[in-house]
């Protein structure tokens, strides 16, 4: 048996698993058990949680291992304060061998993202071009900016009913070499943008934090968009505050129920 946190951070939900608790290492394995809707706990991810150092690691619905997640990080930001591994509200965590700044506050944490890029290492045939970029999907041309932003993002404006019906043929697009994000962003207003995210290894998900940080980081830089932007997504909305290089990201998360399962 082993303890669980379920999480949610706009819709956005993970299995939260301390690995000091956790015999079961094949972690690939049991994000698949655990995530399966309907049948198990259910999740669009299983996170798995270091203490000291503070430190995440997080397996798709799928079982394939994503690089970041600014959703489930914000909620390890509230387990850490509830589990009192941490004094201050403000820390670092570790993620894919990279630091991020974290900020506690009741109902609103925030992370920093502090590398978004478009310097891609993602790409087969060492394709560095990431800007106005364009994916030929069975013969449908879809204009994109690729950009990272803890982990790989297509970001596609426009005829966003028509590109969704490609989503999962423009994530495992040849181009990339381990499948990439796709975020399907409308701008509302100069300070306001909509994101609909299909994320690699889940599908359609309520809401993509680094998907947001991304979208929000390409709206701004080509369509001089304010430096604070509020994102909608189905599952709730954000703040994406941008600067050089990098973004934060704020929003409202919550337990949605904890308890024991046998994962043998």
């Amino acid at each position: 048996m082993i303890y669980f946190e379920k999480m949610q951070a706009m819709g956005n939900d993970f299995i939260f698993i301390k690995e000091a608790d956790c015999e079961y290492k094949d972690y690939s394995e049991l994000a698949k058990t655990l995530c399966k809707r309907y049948f198990k706990i259910g999740a669009d991810g299983l996170v798995v949680v270091h203490k000291d150092p503070l430190e995440m690691k997080i397996f798709n619905q799928d079982g394939s291992k994503a690089e970041m997640c600014g959703n489930a990080m914000r909620c390890f930001i509230t387990l850490i304060k509830k589990w009192k591994w941490e004094n201050s509200d403000s820390f670092e965590i570790i993620c894919n061998e990279e630091k991020y700044q974290c900020m506690y506050k009741e109902n609103q944490n925030s992370v920093f993202f502090p590398s978004v890029s478009y310097q891609l290492n993602g790409l087969k045939n060492n394709e560095n071009e990431s800007v106005g970029k364009e994916l030929n999907v069975y013969g449908v041309h879809v204009p994109c900016t690729i950009v990272k932003a803890g982990c790989l993002h297509t970001i596609v404006f426009d005829d966003l009913d028509l590109y969704r019906n490609i989503a999962f043929d423009i994530s495992n697009h040849p181009l990339f070499k381990a499948g990439c994000n796709v975020d399907f962003v409308q701008i509302l207003s100069e300070n306001r943008i909509k994101v609909i995210t299909y994320e690699r290894g889940v599908g359609f998900t309520k809401s993509c934090g680094s998907g947001n940080v991304a979208s929000a980081y390409v709206a701004k830089n080509l369509y001089q968009l304010k430096k604070q932007i509020q994102v909608i997504n189905d599952g709730g909305r954000c703040e994406v505050t941008v600067e050089d290089g990098g973004a934060w990201i704020s929003g409202t998360c919550e337990n949605v129920f904890s308890g024991m399962i046998n994962i043998e």
